[in-house]
């Protein structure tokens, strides 16, 4: 159990101690109880005042507020200067966190042939030109280079084109095994994202003449032609020719042009050049010092003749300039002298080195030098989320005297990209629109007005204090994130500067508070004792900030929290992962084997990562051992690599084809690794290390083999199989092991018939499958197959024989064992977008909210459990809230599985995730609208909050602007619900466009956002990075992200039904039993380009979607938003509550092969598919966030609610009409508990449009067969009192019961049902009726040691966990049949989840605690099951009764107790637990309620209670 932190609140854990004892009745039950210790933790004292503590008075201030993000103080001592209370509002100043200046020196960019192949010329462009980057080198040729340079050029960059000697390579994964497509295009994928290349030499275009050739001594394959060979020259020469004639390059990169390495070249060029030039025979080159210093002198002397000759060509055909890439500047193996070669180029461009070693290149060049950076070394190196680590680095470079940086296009990806890049556009947007002027705090990228600097942070919050003319106090953080991002909102709601201390009060914090005039401080965080007493002798009393003062303070001022914003402070960078290792041991007869992994976790989404493998085999034995061999099978995408044994040979192979291993069939088939010793003697030990390579990335969370386990065997190792014989007609004597060990095992059989043929058929544990097949059939002939089974697991195989009929076997079962443990490693959470944290303190200081911060490594954090502990604070506190914001991306706060899998094609699914909620009141339906706020960069994040918070201030045309973007021609099928949704926008007063058909084009989509719109809806097609246009712009049919980032958008609204267009995440490959995760680059989302662009939310889904299905989702939330007056988190909380009621009513809903009537072949229920339409949507922004609309329409439809008729009218604020969503809320006609109340409601459909207004689905036999039907419908809700129960809804026409869903939200209960097939005027009444059953609250008091408890209530929520888990128990116990169900606290065992009334409990406590648990009575009579022997029952009512008042139903009979006591039927001994010890009733005794009690029972029967 680890402890939560959240915004100023703290968990209590107490000393547990063991107690308690059990009588010798059950003593043999309780005997097997496992008893556990609990944490212990601390808590914060808190103060309040009687009165609200006066606020600040501020001096003048700026229209906006500009704050660098690579100091979190002065982001959080921005937050009050920005944003502050007064009285009940709340005065935002825009506050902009904006990006600092970064000294890169001159910028190029790098671009690889891929990369063009995957984002096309134009993204790339817009991309690096952001960037500020002003030259290009492309390492690549071919038409899509010739026309980057084209667009380059009109673009004014300059390109640089690579020559060089590299030999022609193709892709090894054309089609994928099987043909399917997906696993090449993952595949290929994974691997280069691995740092490996799925392509192979291109043999039909390399002319092997020209190649390179290894010392015959040392051996090796080329990958390069040889720069000593006059023909090989000539093409390179050619090759810089056309780049300059033909591409109109500005500039040669040379690039690969060296030898190979140390052990090239030994071609019949070399050999005779070198022969020539030196006298020396090539073959005695490492004959003597002398010698290999001239061949390494000879090298370079043909790498100089090269770069000559480049120079001349450049010269004279450009002019052009000339330049080098090395990888390497100090390594001269290949024939590089960098000292020479940079003489005669004008630039050189080296690959990342340390700063200091880069510097040394620099000193050695005299021209100017770039470092080339790429995402491996900014990952592997300084690390991607250490973003000021990576700038560090970069102005590092350009300290030491680099020209600057020439930055590889997979940077991009990286948080330090970022960094390089201006103010976003639309932040730009803003700034211009804000007007006025402008303060700038510390590092800002961005002209301002006036700017703040400071010498540190303490100064820097003493600065801004200065806005402030005096305040009555401030809020003091302990100088640490955590304690500000908590602190900063509470200054915020107060008015008070935010300012901060060390271990010592700083003299800049004691000045502040001087020149205030303060005499209060709100403390937070662990502010030391030597702080506070410094305070203290400033007469400046103390308050603990904690969440009791926020809260109090709010109350006083008549407020409460509507929004809690949740986040996590250890966004800020990726801690280095600890090693983990983890090691297994193995005894297999006298070898110990001890199996080692490090590390064991390693970083979700990533591929490539390596594990270190370690095997140690010991001879524990007095003899030696010989012949030894140890075998393991490594599941497919495991690359093992660089094998070092103390002794023997080690052989790694494909395990399918017996062929060499490497990257490309390691992916697609695994590794087979053999480690074969001659001996080892006793008490000796040898060791083998391997790299394993994961090759495709896990999901966070994840647990996934390493290996299948290996299998060690020896001389006269003993197999111990068990061997099987059956007959199976045709075939008899089938003979054959039923486990074996990984390695080889024969089957045989005989025929007892004549046959054309007997085939052998296998299949392996991966779902692969092989045959042997037989033509050779003779009487009497025995059959035999030597099967290689190697993967540990369930092999099956069958026997076929034909003769024009094929009789076939069943199947029989070999299970392969290994002796050795096999090895698991796990994923866990990283970062992806640091910092985000940082945007949460305004967010929670804007809209008044309570800040919790998960304050969890995201290494560590399971969301699951996070949003649990999330909702354990909101309910500690009593909070309410009506919006969650998460402020985070998917690694610090990653999203929720709900479990539900959809299968997108025979390979692919994908899983539903879900983001946090709070699920208040019942789990059932939604409560709480949550928002994510996030971007690509917390500067995408803060400029989409600013934007959101300055909405009502900003004017323009776009306001009365909507867009519609629908049906691209030649789509199908064509929705329909797009004109609904327009037709809501125009009755609220706005302009739309309405894009269909023809019209749906990129160039129209793009010019009308681009114009400004304050609403834009899509529905159509679309994936993780671009939605579906029209066909007719050949170039554009689709709207990508990049297209969208080169935009700029007004604040709109941004929806989109299209599927997975917020999908995060990623989705999944099945591969021979093997699930492989493809993570989404977040660069690629098109809802985060919408972000970035300036869109102030963009709602839409996460998963697949179902056309016409899912549809009503966006229907029902444009109804809410425009007829309801609602914010996009209410609009979709009322769609999410529309699927989930749809859900609920289609219980009864049938398979769809179960109807009459031709269906689509559909592969899950319609039931499912509305259950997961009710969990897909996703709110990117905030969720309290309302578009403004010109005009607020009246619902076309009317709700009108009474008394019932014949029954006394409610008083007066009894019912009260809601005219913003047409319901009403009534607490009934009779108030008096447990008698029956009713109402009428009474809906009449006003306009056209609600004759459609959803679509319900049911199941229709009116037409004389079984059909499935998806009729209009209103769906009408009446609202009552939260107790009301046993509720029904009646049509009044037709007498019959109309089913109906409900759920509590506050202090109602909303009834909502179906009225089917509306008509227009027509009104439909209907009588709902309940009884007022007020709820209950069961307190259970728990000492230490043993309790027996029972619950008497139905409980509201029945999760045990939810009443346990922050208590100081041990251990909870049950009785289940003849054993005990039972949850430890510490333990993973968790058999007893749910609290049921009548069922009594155990439990074990370390100290005193109190629960209590909200339900309501049950409903008599009440019936509880007794088994045969020991039962542990409770009262299910909360009364004392009498055993003469129970009644025993047994043998199809009642007994009042005593009876059936008599009988034998029960024991007449009932035991209750008190004082350490079980004692049974006295006489006359009656049972209490809450008290669990020992029933014996000889029989089933049951306990009624009346």
């Amino acid at each position: 159990m680890m402890a939560r932190s959240y915004f100023m609140s703290s968990t209590y854990y107490q000393i547990c101690q063991r107690g308690g004892s059990v009588p010798a009745r059950v003593s043999m039950l309780l005997s097997y109880l496992l008893l556990f210790a609990a944490f212990a933790s601390m808590a914060l004292p808190a103060m309040a005042e009687d009165v609200p503590l006066a606020p600040g008075v501020r001096g003048d201030m700026d229209d906006v507020i500009l704050v660098g993000a690579d100091d979190w103080h002065e982001a959080m001592a921005a937050t009050p200067l920005a944003i502050w209370s007064e009285g009940n509002h709340t005065i935002s100043i825009p506050l902009l966190i904006l990006p600092g200046e970064v000294n890169a020196g001159e910028r190029n960019g790098w671009i690889e042939a891929s990369d063009l192949e995957r984002y096309g010329d134009s993204a790339i462009l817009n991309t690096l030109k952001s960037a500020n980057i002003s030259a290009i080198t492309v390492h690549g040729q071919g038409e899509k280079v010739r026309s980057l340079v084209q667009a380059a050029h009109k673009d004014g960059l300059k390109v640089y084109v690579t020559a060089t000697l590299e030999i022609p390579y193709k892709s090894e994964l054309q089609d994928g095994r099987g043909g399917i497509k997906e696993i090449a295009d993952a595949s290929s994928a994974m691997l280069e994202e691995a740092g490996i290349s799925s392509l192979s030499p291109d043999e039909s275009g390399i002319d092997r003449s020209l190649l390179q050739v290894a010392n015959p001594d040392i051996g090796g394959n080329a990958s390069f032609y040889c720069p000593a060979n006059s023909d090989a020259r000539e093409a390179l020469y050619n090759q810089i020719e056309m780049l300059i004639d033909d591409y109109k390059a500005d500039g040669i990169v040379l690039y690969n042009i060296g030898f190979q390495d140390e052990n090239f070249c030994f071609c019949n060029a070399c050999k005779e050049k070198f022969y020539q030039d030196t006298g020396i025979d090539l073959g005695k080159v490492y004959s003597s010092s002398f010698n290999e210093a001239r061949w390494s002198q000879w090298k370079q002397d043909q790498i100089m003749q090269i770069v000559r000759y480049a120079r001349n060509i450049t010269s004279d055909l450009g002019p052009a300039k000339l330049a080098i890439a090395l990888d390497s500047p100090f390594d001269r193996n290949h024939g590089y002298n960098f000292a020479e070669i940079s003489s005669l180029t004008d630039f050189s461009i080296i690959s990342p080195l340390s700063i200091q070693d880069a510097g040394q290149a620099v000193r050695i060049s005299s021209r100017p030098v770039y470092i080339r950076i790429s995402d491996d070394y900014l990952e592997y190196v300084i690390s991607t989320q250490n973003v000021e680590g990576g700038v560090r680095y970069v102005e590092g470079l350009i300290s030491e005297g680099a020209a600057g940086v020439a930055i590889e296009y997979s940077v991009v990806t990286t948080p330090v990209w970022s960094e390089l890049l201006p103010p976003s556009r639309a932040s730009r947007w803003l700034l211009s629109q804000i007007g006025g002027s402008s303060l700038a705090i510390g590092n800002v990228s961005w002209q301002s007005d006036a700017r703040l600097l400071a010498n540190n942070s303490f100064d820097m919050a003493e600065k801004i204090s200065r806005y402030w003319k005096s305040s009555a106090g401030a809020v003091i953080a302990e100088d640490s994130y955590g304690s500000a991002l908590a602190a900063a909102p509470v200054a915020s709601y107060l008015n008070w500067p935010l300012l901060f201390t060390g271990r010592s009060l700083p003299n800049e914090t004691a000045a502040a508070l001087q020149r205030l005039g303060a005499v209060q401080a709100v403390l937070v965080g662990p502010v030391s004792e030597d702080a506070k007493q410094s305070l203290a002798g400033m007469n400046i009393t103390l308050q603990e900030g904690n969440s009791e003062l926020f809260l109090e303070q709010m109350e006083m001022r008549g407020d409460r929290p509507n929004m809690v914003v949740y986040t996590n402070s250890h966004d800020l960078s990726l801690l280095p992962p600890s090693s983990e290792p983890v090691v297994e041991r193995s005894l297999v007869d006298d070898i110990l084997v001890r199996t080692e992994i490090s590390p064991s976790r390693i970083p979700a989404e990533e591929a490539g990562e390596t594990v270190r493998l370690n095997f140690t085999m010991t001879n524990t034995g007095e003899q030696p051992v010989r012949d030894i061999r140890l075998l393991d099978i490594f599941p497919l995408g495991r690359y093992i690599k660089w094998p070092r044994a103390e002794s023997g040979e080690v052989i790694i192979t494909d395990p399918y084809s017996g062929g060499p291993s490497d990257a490309v069939n390691s992916f697609l088939n695994g590794s087979m690794l053999r480690w074969n010793l001659d001996k080892l003697e006793p008490g000796k030990s040898s060791s083998l290390n391997v790299d394993v390579q994961i090759l495709y990335p896990l999901d966070s969370g994840w647990q996934d083999r390493l290996d299948t386990g290996a299998t060690v065997a020896f001389e006269d190792f003993s197999y111990n199989h068990t061997i099987k014989n059956v007959d199976d007609e045709p075939v008899v004597n089938l003979t054959y092991p039923t486990w074996i060990y990984s390695g080889r095992t024969n089957i045989t059989w005989n025929l007892d018939r004549q046959a054309s043929y007997t085939q052998f058929n296998l299949y392996s544990p991966d779902q692969r499958s092989a045959t042997v097949r037989f033509a050779d059939i003779v009487p009497d002939k025995l059959y035999e197959v030597r099967a290689q089974m190697l993967t540990p697991g369930k092999w099956i195989f069958n026997i076929e024989a034909g003769n024009g009929y094929v009789h076939k076997t069943q199947n029989y079962t070999i299970q392969v064992r290994s002796n050795v443990k096999s090895m698991n490693i796990s994923a866990f959470s990283h970062t992806k977008v640091p910092r985000l944290s940082l945007v949460a303190a305004p967010a929670a200081a804007a809209r008044r909210a309570l800040l919790i911060d998960a304050a969890v490594d995201p290494q560590q954090i399971e969301p699951a459990g996070e949003e649990q502990t999330l909702i354990e604070s909101v309910e500690a506190l009593h909070l309410q809230p009506q919006y969650l914001m998460v402020v985070g991306d998917p690694g610090s706060l990653p999203f929720i599985s709900t479990g539900i899998k959809q299968k997108a094609s025979e390979i692919t699914e994908y899983e539903i995730y879900r983001d946090y909620q709070l699920p208040l009141e019942d789990k059932n339906y939604s409560s709480v609208a949550t928002g994510r706020v996030m971007g690509l960069s917390v500067y995408d994040a803060s400029q989409l909050l600013a934007r959101t918070l300055a909405y009502d201030r900003l004017n323009g045309s776009w306001k009365s602007n909507a867009l519609v973007i629908s049906s691209p021609p030649l789509s199908y099928p064509q929705t329909p619900t797009s004109v609904a949704i327009r037709d809501y926008l125009m009755e609220a007063g706005l302009s739309v466009k309405d894009l269909r058909y023809e019209q749906a084009t990129y160039q129209q989509a793009v010019s009308q956002m681009n114009n400004g719109q304050n609403i834009v809806s899509f529905i159509h097609h679309g994936d993780e990075s671009s939605w579906q246009l029209s066909d007719w712009s050949m170039m554009d049919s689709a709207l990508t992200a990049a297209h969208v980032k080169e935009l700029t958008l007004s604040p709109q609204t941004t929806t989109s039904g299209a599927c997975v267009t917020v999908n995060l995440k990623g989705y999944y490959i099945n591969m021979s039993g093997t699930r492989m995760y493809v993570p989404v680059s977040l660069d690629d989302s098109i809802a985060l380009a919408f972000i970035r662009a300036g869109a102030v939310n963009y709602i839409g889904d996460s998963s697949l979607s179902w056309i016409f299905l899912s549809e009503d989702f966006f229907k029902r939330f444009y109804q809410s938003l425009v007829f309801e007056n609602s914010t996009v988190g209410q609009a979709a909380v009322d769609a999410d509550n529309l699927y989930h009621l749809k859900f609920q009513g289609a219980e009864s809903v049938l398979d769809i092969s179960d109807y009459d009537e031709s269906l689509p072949a559909w592969d899950v229920s319609v039931r499912e598919m509305l259950n997961q339409t009710a969990y897909m949507n996703v709110i990117l922004g905030d969720p309290s966030f309302r578009p403004a609309m010109p005009k607020s329409p009246d619902l076309p439809y009317s709700t009108i609610v009474q008394a019932e008729v014949g029954q006394e009218e409610p008083a007066a604020g009894d019912a009260a009409s809601d005219a913003a969503n047409g319901t009403n809320i009534s607490t009934g006609a009779v108030s008096r508990e447990n008698e029956k109340a009713g109402i009428m409601a009474s809906i009449t459909a006003d306009n056209e449009s609600a004759t459609d207004w959803i679509y319900w689905v049911e199941s229709d036999s009116s037409s004389g067969e079984l059909d499935l039907n998806a009729p209009p419908a209103i769906i009408a809700e009446v609202r009552l009192p939260k107790d009301a129960d046993k509720v029904t809804v009646r049509e009044m026409d037709s007498g019959l019961i109309t089913w109906h869903g409900e759920y509590v939200r506050g202090e109602e209960k909303r009834v909502m049902w179906p009225v089917i097939r509306p008509r227009l005027s027509e009104q439909r009444s209907y009588l709902i009726e309940y009884e007022i059953i007020p709820g209950q609250v069961q307190r259970i008091n728990v000492t230490p040691g043993w309790n027996a408890i029972a619950i008497y209530l139905q409980p509201k929520e029945a999760s045990v966990g939810k009443y346990l888990n922050d208590k100081a128990y041990r251990s909870i116990f049950t009785i289940s049949g003849q054993a005990w169900d039972f949850g430890l606290n510490e333990g993973s065992a968790v058999n007893v989840t749910s609290f049921k009334p009548g069922e009594g409990y155990l439990i074990d406590s370390a100290e005193n605690f109190s629960i209590e648990i909200p339900g309501k009575p049950v409903e008599l009579p009440y019936r509880l099951d007794l088994h045969a022997g020991w039962n542990m029952i409770g009262l299910p009512v909360n009364e004392t009764v009498d055993l003469g008042n129970i009644t025993v139903n047994a043998d199809h009979k009642r007994y009042r107790y005593p009876e059936a006591a008599e009988k034998g039927l029960v024991s007449a001994f009932i035991w209750r637990y008190e004082g350490d010890n079980w004692r049974h009733l006295a006489e006359n005794e009656t049972l209490a309620p809450g008290v669990a009690y020992l029933f014996e029972s000889t029989g089933e029967a049951k306990l009624e209670f009346r």
